[in-house]
């Protein structure tokens, strides 16, 4: 197994994310912050609670800043899909759904 990353063709911190998708849903959002260690506090005790969803091994996930510095998409000879294309797809589906 080699060592290479495959990650997505576009970087966007997740706060930038949460307001893209909501602009596509037309809905206006207020951000706020709060502390890490209480997001992964609330994330431990909802998901046993609850038996899953966010943990804080997910919080981990969404605040970690990793850059890459070789994508492996071109010596795989595969093209990424568009950030603003997979949401818009997403999108869809859950409209379709409802």
């Amino acid at each position: 197994m080699s060592g290479e990353a495959l990650v997505g063709p576009e970087s966007i911190p997740y706060r930038a994310l949460v307001m893209r998708v909501a602009g596509m849903m037309e809905n206006q959002i207020t951000i706020g912050t709060i502390p890490l260690w209480i997001a992964k506090l609330g994330a431990a005790l909802t998901s046993r609670v609850k038996g899953g969803g966010a943990s804080p091994t997910v919080i981990d996930v969404i605040t970690t800043n990793e850059v890459v510095q070789k994508n492996a998409d071109v010596e795989m000879g595969i093209s990424l899909t568009p950030l603003s294309t997979t949401l818009e797809k997403i999108l869809t589906q859950k409209k379709q759904e409802i």
